[in-house]
């Protein structure tokens, strides 16, 4: 599908480039920093998954959460939608914060959020102006400073109609959310969404609050749990050190990475 500004390109868009530096806070991007690393290649394995899971329900808009913060979603959203761009060369891919509360998008990959997702959904901006068109075939729709109300924001009708209008100008839609368990945002934006992703802290998340969190995630919108933080194994290590790639593992990455 065409880019959202390839039939009606607007002054208030900007094209931004996605930093490749290995500055605190890249594996975030990992997937564009670091192509070759297991790291990335993890997260094109995860895009094909999700990717087919979509395909079978006839839908194109996922929603990434956990059960509580600190627990990888926005580091997994940002390189989920980078390794969809990069399997869809021919296609745009947007990426979406819906955590209106703390955002993290714009600051994970490093962008700067003058027209927010937030001022689109109060009815003070065009959808199209808030698009940061990017080199790596993804469009990033971010937000800039926590939104005291978010959930008025989201009870709105323009919630359900920007991400129709979304679906309808890419191929894969990826929306950042917050915690399921702590707000009740994911169970007002998951309606409007083809499928949902729960991330999982290796380590780290409790079986009790993972029980908790599964008894409230929609089956049919379960798209599945995605392990974050999990060491690869040593077969992919010695495969990807073999002299091939060039590109070493990078550090275990966090919410804030």
């Amino acid at each position: 599908m065409d880019p959202v500004l390839a039939h009606r390109p607007d002054e208030a868009a900007r094209s931004v480039r996605i930093p490749t530096g290995r500055d605190p806070g890249w594996p975030a991007r990992a997937v564009w920093a670091a192509p070759g690393s297991p790291f990335a290649e993890a997260f094109r394995h995860l895009a094909l998954r999700v990717r087919t899971g979509l395909e079978r329900a006839g839908a194109s808009s996922v929603l990434v959460t956990s059960a509580l913060p600190q627990e990888g979603k926005t580091v997994t959203a940002c390189n989920l939608a980078l390794a969809l761009a990069s399997l869809s060369p021919m296609e745009r891919v947007a990426l979406v914060d819906f955590d209106l509360r703390l955002p993290g998008v714009a600051r994970a990959l490093q962008l700067e959020a003058r027209i927010r997702l937030a001022d689109v959904l109060r009815g003070d901006a065009p959808l199209h102006a808030a698009a940061l068109v990017t080199e790596a075939g993804l469009d990033v729709y971010p937000n800039a400073a926590p939104s005291t109300a978010a959930h008025e924001l989201l009870v709105r009708g323009e919630v359900p109609d920007v991400l129709k209008r979304l679906e309808a100008q890419y191929r894969w839609v990826v929306c950042d959310a917050p915690p399921l368990l702590p707000v009740p945002d994911v169970e007002l934006l998951i309606p409007h969404l083809g499928g949902c992703l729960a991330v999982v802290r290796a380590g780290s998340t409790r079986r009790s609050v993972l029980r908790e969190f599964w008894d409230e995630i929609p089956r049919e919108k379960t798209l599945g749990f995605f392990l974050n933080d999990m060491r690869p194994p040593a077969h992919a290590r010695r495969y990807h050190r073999s002299g091939y790639y060039t590109d070493s593992d990078p550090p275990d990455p966090g919410e804030d990475a």
